[in-house]
């Protein structure tokens, strides 16, 4: 039969429940021989309509489908039991629900005699889990294969309590299953233990190898067996081998009026007092180290730049919409605490290329302006103020105390204006550069354009040590000056350098204070006054460098590709030291060109588009400690803690209460125990006995 006849017939067939004329010349032309119409009934009842008198016309032929249906098909016809793809098809039909095929495959399961098969099938049940109807199946036989381990557990997830017991009265064949189950299957052993209530857990867990590290969920449960049989001494060693959330509810659960020894009085006093919501709080550090901000409230928003305040409390995001660069933009800023980020204000900003510093309290930010003035926008009660430099601005740069804003004098000199967090400026006035002339070489037509201030040359500062680097496109030059003016090196004296790929001067930043990266090189000074190159980053077909951010905190450089300022591109990670990838870049593609920002120290970076994403590395560092069992934390993640403990806001975020604890915690007790089951500093006195030793 031709295959569009067919497909028709077979469609007719299902409409009218495998009744009527469409349905009789198929059950004719399958009865004749037809092959293709008994491959396409095979797979109608097997993927679509399970009806009952399609099965029973397949079942009269007994012929099975060709192809990959083949073995189902076989089980469906009453065989299945022979070794290859067969059995393998008849076991995994036999763990379906909601097809007569299931119902097929456990009819023949139940009957069968081979004990090769019910071997097969006994494993499978116990790797489905006790919610598989095979498990129930083969739990009521009584023939199966000789396989106490295997058995033991089947009886005991089924819930055949007695039929366990009788097997398996001392448990040893428990404890050898759960020797030999991998974690799915001791989850489940552990919580049928439970269920049982008689058995004892702390043995069957810990005696497949009493020096063994236990996994989490098995210290969890063994902890929990021994607080319901009022061990409480156990259960309080077993809780220091617990992460911390962990650790916090044994003690809890401890007696109010139960004391340790002297040592552990004071970490158990904390572990106490600790706050009922700690999983929460770690659960949200776990989820924290990249939040996802959305700004501005519109879709059709693209984030063009943005600025964290130094302690990363705060965050400063610029955006305009899509493809319209002309628009005014708007600057918003958040507050970032404990994972959550919330708007503290915004305003819109008239022209001017997006670049913004941010001062500790989120107080204020500095846009860029190609004007005679920089806007101060205070974000409390007080309005905007316009700043005048008297000088047309091109640049801003953060520096230790403040912030510098780059302007060219109508003399066509570089000056540095400097304000302090404040927004006050300089008491000195502005700092003179006349030994940089470069933009003497643009004709005066261009000069007068006042975008081509903003990409003539680039200024970047050290905020941590101060000094400014300024790279010119035309004429190329680079020149890096101390905060005072004084010329640290100056390309003109000396430049060892390797073939840039990229076109023009684009944005850079210090990677330490005599190395910087701009225009696609890591170039060093020399003692000498000069610079060469040390690495050069690989360009991508059609890219320019964008912004770029160093981050201390990973040793890492965190940049922007783009053709253009508003064309796509996407994020990249390098090594700080050699400019090679470090790792695929986590947001999507399609970011402005200044569209990353880090803090000075780099421990919290950003990459924005439609929304903001906020990787945080101080997060990170506090979730894996608190992650960690309490045994296996050491003198090094103390160290971590409290650095971290110095650099977080004090308050009841997330992240300062786990850092917090943890912190007290580990500084209270010895970290790194050696804690041991059953080790040489408290040997066990028996087989059905656990011994938490500690030194």
């Amino acid at each position: 039969m031709r295959s569009g006849r067919r497909e028709r017939l077979l469609a007719r067939a299902v409409r009218d429940g495998f009744r009527g004329p469409g349905w009789d010349r198929l059950r004719k032309a399958g009865e004749s021989g037809d092959q293709s119409v008994v491959d396409a009934l095979w797979a109608c009842w097997l993927d679509r309509a399970p009806h009952d008198a399609l099965l029973r016309a397949l079942r009269s032929w007994g012929r099975p489908a060709r192809g990959d249906r083949r073995a189902r098909s076989v089980v469906a016809l009453g065989g299945g039991t022979r070794p290859g793809g067969e059995r393998t098809a008849l076991l995994a039909a036999a763990l379906v629900r909601d097809h007569p095929i299931g119902t097929i495959a456990r009819d023949l399961l139940a009957r069968t005699t081979d004990p090769d098969v019910l071997r097969d099938a006994l494993g499978t049940a116990l790797d489905a889990g006790p919610g598989a109807p095979l498990a129930g199946v083969l739990a009521a036989r009584d023939d199966l294969p000789r396989d106490p381990p295997a058995l033991a557990e089947l009886f005991l997830v089924t819930g055949r309590g007695a039929r366990y017991r009788a097997l398996d009265p001392d448990g040893t064949h428990l404890a050898r299953a759960y020797a030999a189950a991998g974690e799915r299957r001791r989850e489940r052993l552990r919580e049928a233990m439970l269920r049982a209530g008689d058995l004892d857990v702390v043995r069957v867990v810990t005696a497949r190898d009493r020096d063994a590290g236990l996994g989490a969920g098995e210290r969890r449960d063994l902890a929990r067996a021994l607080l319901e049989s009022r061990r409480w001494e156990e259960a309080w060693r077993t809780a220091k081998r617990l992460p911390l959330a962990d650790a916090a509810a044994v003690a809890r659960a401890l007696p109010a009026g139960w004391r340790p020894a002297p040592a552990d009085r004071r970490v158990l006093a904390l572990l106490r007092a600790a706050p009922p919501r700690l999983h929460d709080h770690v659960a949200v550090l776990a989820d924290a180290d990249r939040r996802t901000v959305r700004v501005g409230g519109l879709a059709d928003r693209l984030v063009e730049a943005g600025a964290f305040s130094p302690d990363a409390r705060f965050m400063v995001v610029g955006h305009l919409h899509r493809g319209m660069p002309s628009d005014p933009r708007t600057v918003q800023v958040f507050t970032l605490d404990g994972g959550v980020a919330s708007s503290a204000g915004r305003h819109v900003v008239d022209g001017g290329t997006p670049r913004f510093a941010l001062t500790e309290h989120g107080a204020a930010i500095a846009p860029e302006h190609d004007e005679r003035a920089v806007w101060w926008l205070p974000f409390a009660d007080r309005r905007p103020e316009r700043l005048p430099v008297r000088d047309r601005v091109t640049h801003l740069a953060p520096v230790p105390g403040g912030f510098v804003v780059a302007g060219v004098t109508d003399d066509r000199e570089v000056r540095l204006h400097r304000f302090d967090r404040a927004g006050r400026p300089s008491p000195d006035g502005p700092l003179t550069v006349a030994d940089l002339p470069f933009l003497t070489a643009f004709p005066p037509a261009r000069i007068a354009a006042r975008a081509d201030f903003a990409w003539a040359y680039e200024v970047f500062a050290d905020p941590v040590g101060g000094r400014v680097a300024f790279h010119s496109r035309a004429p190329k030059r680079i020149v890096v000056i101390e905060p005072d003016g004084r010329v640290v090196a100056d390309s003109a004296a000396g430049h060892a350098r390797q073939g840039s790929p990229w076109a023009r001067a684009t944005p850079g930043c210090f990677t330490a204070p005599d190395r910087l990266f701009s225009d696609g090189r890591l170039i060093a000074c020399t003692p000498d006054g000069g610079l060469r190159d040390v690495a050069v980053l690989a360009p991508r077909p059609h890219d320019t460098v964008g912004a770029v951010v160093h981050l201390p905190a990973t040793g890492e450089l965190l940049g922007a590709s783009a053709g253009r300022p508003y064309a796509p591109g996407t994020a990249w990670y390098a090594d700080a030291a050699t400019l090679e990838p470090v790792r695929d870049p986590r947001p999507p593609a399609g970011l402005p060109a200044r569209a990353v920002w880090a803090t000075p120290d780099g421990a919290v970076h950003a990459v924005g588009r439609e929304t903001v994403t906020v990787v945080d590395e101080a997060v990170r560092a506090a979730a894996g400690p608190a992650a960690r069992p309490l045994d296996e934390l050491t003198a090094a993640d103390l160290g971590v803690l409290a650095d971290l403990r110095r650099r977080t806001r004090p308050g009841a975020s997330a992240l300062r209460t786990v850092v917090d604890l943890l912190h007290d915690v580990l500084e209270a007790a010895p970290v790194g125990a050696d804690v041991a089951l059953g080790g040489a500093s408290a040997p066990a006195d028996g087989s059905d006995d656990i011994a938490l030793g500690g030194t």
